[in-house]
């Protein structure tokens, strides 16, 4: 099981919805997997599926979530199709699944793979799946790879054929994906994201915006405002202070554990609590700047 960026899996899942006119880039990339030497010693499966509609395609990911659960099968999951930085997944017959939507269907099986789950979006503007995630609800996949613009058939086929050429050679994943962050595209580039350090950044993005002493104040207002409609009674002061436990006691309370799923997976309590630890001391930082109500 090729391994590093702390996560493993055991086959590869190459989905491919495209015209029949198209360069099927999916199938070709299967076949050079294949003929790879590391893949052959270790035995990985390499599969393509045709995915028409959205629905074959969840419940495609339906049968790997079962199959994760039952049988400890945990796919790295490769779609080629089309995107839109705004609709989502465009499938061959035209049905679109938003990025919501997408992630969504991918938490159950991110869940089953017990938070191994590595998805590859070959699609235009896959980079816009991330844009959806929020470090409150559970993770859709544990890393990501994806182009942020629109991308040609020979470029996905040069760089992911490096992808899998470089990861079955090293056997680790974050070498494969530093190769592909170097290739150059005509349009953007190739992004990567590993979920422990996206909780990070979208967690300390929250805190600068939306925990200011400023806007704990106006928070704290309108909560008063509402409460006095209701013929409530309860201090302004009594409520910033209220707003600020809660914030203490949920980003790294009940956020982190909902997000790296701890309840369903208690091993990620330890596997992630260097993530803890580094947001332990961010948060004290920013507490020790005066601006924060946290």
């Amino acid at each position: 099981m090729p391994t590093g960026a702390n996560f493993g899996f055991s086959r590869i899942v190459i989905v491919e919805s495209l015209e029949s006119h198209e360069v099927r880039t999916g199938t070709q990339i299967a076949e050079y997997v294949r003929a790879l030497d590391g893949v052959n010693r270790l035995g990985m499966p390499v599969e393509v599926h045709n995915c028409e509609t959205v629905f074959q395609f969840k419940e495609l990911v339906e049968a790997l979530a079962h199959a994760a659960r039952t049988k400890g099968s945990c796919p790295l999951l490769h779609v080629e199709c089309h995107g839109d930085d705004e609709e989502g997944l465009e499938f061959e017959n035209g049905s679109m699944l938003s990025w919501d939507d997408l992630s969504a269907a991918l938490v159950e099986l991110n869940r089953a793979t017990r938070f191994n789950l590595m998805a590859v979006f070959s699609a235009c503007y896959g980079a816009y799946f991330l844009s959806r995630l929020s470090s409150i609800d559970p993770a859709p996949c544990y890393a990501m790879l994806a182009p942020t613009e629109e991308i040609l058939p020979f470029e996905i086929l040069a760089t992911l054929r490096e992808f899998y050429r470089v990861l079955f050679f090293t056997l680790d994943a974050g070498v494969a994906v530093d190769a592909v962050m170097r290739k150059e595209l005509e349009s953007g580039r190739w992004f990567a994201q590993q979920a422990e350090l996206w909780y990070e950044r979208v967690s300390v993005g929250y805190i600068e915006t939306h925990c200011t002493r400023t806007e704990m104040k106006a928070r704290a207002r309108r909560m008063y405002e509402k409460l006095q409609s209701t013929n409530a009674r309860s201090p302004i002061g009594d409520l910033k202070r209220g707003l600020q436990q809660l914030n203490r006691e949920n980003l790294l309370g009940k956020f982190f554990e909902r997000y790296f799923m701890t309840e369903a997976i208690p091993e990620n309590d330890h596997r992630f609590r260097a993530v803890r630890l580094r947001m332990e001391e961010r948060l004290s930082q920013l507490r020790k700047t005066g601006r924060y109500g946290i």
